[in-house]
């Protein structure tokens, strides 16, 4: 079944008009017909199962036949990426969609390479969140991730942290392996219902901005032997959250 992503606040009673963009991919891509039933995302936990009642060169409607509202995933993960080049960013934004991360905070270090303008920090949150809609729909999943604008490590390790669990990806001797880390957590009684993870730049955290998140409570922790590129790295610390915390 297709998928097409349509905000809330658009999602009528009875037949409403698809988003231009998606009606165009219904059209145009898919060559959708009259009856024709699918899915829609409203990237806030609803799924709705609708029917399509309208299909002419200029639009195409639906109509919604039953809708469910999906509780978000457990753990609630926050990303803080560290900016690679741009391929890999785009990369990264589609894979941790599909596995269900729920924010991304895009990190400027000290070893960033892509750093965009600040004038075009807007495009690149349109680009990003544009990323993360077709990884969603893709997938199926309920929820969109938050994309934050592009902060500088600096200023994040002042902020607040919610509660949960933090942890960091290090390279540095004597780091713990994940494993051994989530592993304790899933034999606690209480499992954390937020995880933050930190991923570095292709040149990797310095010493001092190491310093700066363990010195706020982050944990170092080893995604393996290997040097992994900054979007296999996040990529595979998503994959073992989701794995070591999920419920039973």
């Amino acid at each position: 079944m297709h998928s097409f992503f349509v905000p809330r606040a658009e999602i009528g009673e009875g037949e409403f008009n698809l988003p231009n963009s998606e009606a165009h991919h219904l059209r145009q891509v898919l060559r959708g017909r009259i009856g024709e039933e699918v899915r829609l995302l409203d990237g806030e936990g609803g799924r709705y199962l609708a029917q399509v009642t309208l299909v002419t060169k200029r639009k195409a409607a639906v109509e919604v036949l039953s809708r469910e509202q999906c509780p978000r995933l457990s753990p609630h993960i926050h990303l803080y990426q560290c900016l690679p080049k741009q391929k890999a960013m785009d990369l990264l934004i589609e894979k941790c969609t599909e596995l269900g991360v729920g924010r991304i905070v895009p990190v400027i270090s000290e070893n960033s390479v892509a750093v965009p303008d600040q004038d075009r920090f807007g495009l690149k949150i349109e680009k990003w969140r544009a990323a993360a809609i077709a990884a969603l729909k893709q997938s199926g999943g309920a929820w969109l991730p938050e994309i934050d604008l592009p902060q500088p490590l600096a200023e994040l390790a002042k902020g607040d942290r919610h509660a949960g669990l933090h942890l960091v990806a290090s390279l540095a001797a004597g780091t713990l392996p994940a494993k051994s880390i989530l592993r304790d957590q899933d034999a606690t009684a209480e499992r954390p219902d937020e995880v933050s993870i930190w991923i570095g730049p292709e040149g990797d955290f310095s010493p001092a901005e190491l310093a700066a998140l363990t010195g706020i409570g982050v944990q170092p922790i080893g995604l393996g032997p290997s040097v992994l590129r900054a979007e296999t790295a996040a990529i595979c610390a998503l994959t073992l959250l989701r794995y070591e915390l999920a419920a039973s």
